[in-house]
C-alpha cells in the first residue's frame, strides 16, 4: 500500500481517530472496504515474514520473477503497523519485529540497512545531500534498499559482476554449442 492510493486509505480509515472528521460524515460502506485492504495488505506481510527464514516481508511475487529492483523492510513494517492499530494481532507485532529486525542487521549478510547504524556503515547511498556534502558519511536515519537485483553492466568489468552473483539474479545461464562440444556461455 505505498504512496498514492495507500496514503488515501490509511487517511479515510484514520480520519475520525485522528479528530478530522466526524464519524456521521463517513460512508460505512467505504470504510469497511478500507478497513479491509488494510487488512489485507498486513496480512499479506505478514504471511511473507512467517515465510521469510529472516523474517523480512519480501513479496512472493516478486520472489517469482527474479526482479527485486529496490526493496525495504521497512515499508512492510509500516503496513502492519498500521493494520496494528485496527487490530491487536499479536503476528502482526512478530512480523514487524522481524521486518525491523532485517533492517538493523539480522540478514545473511549481517550488515545494517539504514545509515548510522552497525559496524560496516554504507557510504555511498542515493541521497542528493550524502553526494553534495563534504562528509564522508551520509547522514544517519537513512533507509537502504535492503534487495537489489544484482550487478549492473560496468564498461571497465562488463559481465564479469553479473556472473559472481549466486544464485544467479536473472535466468539460468544460456547454453550455447561450439565446434569442440557444449560449453556454458555468458
Amino acid at each position: 500500500m505505498y504512496q498514492c492510493y495507500g496514503n488515501a486509505i490509511r487517511s479515510y480509515v484514520f480520519a475520525v481517530k485522528s479528530g478530522r472528521v466526524q464519524a456521521s460524515a463517513l460512508d460505512a460502506t467505504f470504510l469497511a472496504k478500507c478497513q479491509a485492504t488494510l487488512n489485507g495488505a498486513a496480512d499479506d506481510a505478514m504471511g511473507w515474514s512467517q515465510m521469510s527464514a529472516y523474517g523480512t516481508s519480501f513479496p512472493t511475487a516478486t520472489k517469482a520473477v527474479n526482479a527485486a529492483g529496490w526493496y525495504f523492510s521497512e515499508d512492510e513494517a509500516f503496513d502492519i503497523m498500521t493494520a496494528y492499530q485496527l487490530n491487536q494481532k499479536p503476528e502482526y507485532l512478530d512480523a514487524m519485529v522481524a521486518n525491523m529486525n532485517y533492517e538493523g542487521g539480522c540478514n545473511p549478510v549481517n550488515m545494517t540497512y539504514v545509515t548510522g547504524l552497525g559496524w560496516r556503515r554504507q557510504r555511498e547511498v542515493v541521497s542528493q545531500y550524502a553526494a553534495n556534502d563534504r562528509r564522508v558519511l551520509p547522514p544517519s536515519g537513512e533507509p537502504i534498499g535492503n534487495v537489489q537485483d544484482g550487478f549492473p553492466f560496468l564498461s571497465s568489468y562488463q559481465s564479469t559482476l553479473r556472473n559472481l552473483c549466486y544464485p544467479s539474479d536473472g535466468p539460468a545461464l544460456l547454453i550455447r554449442s561450439t565446434t569442440a562440444g557444449v560449453t556454458p556461455g555468458m
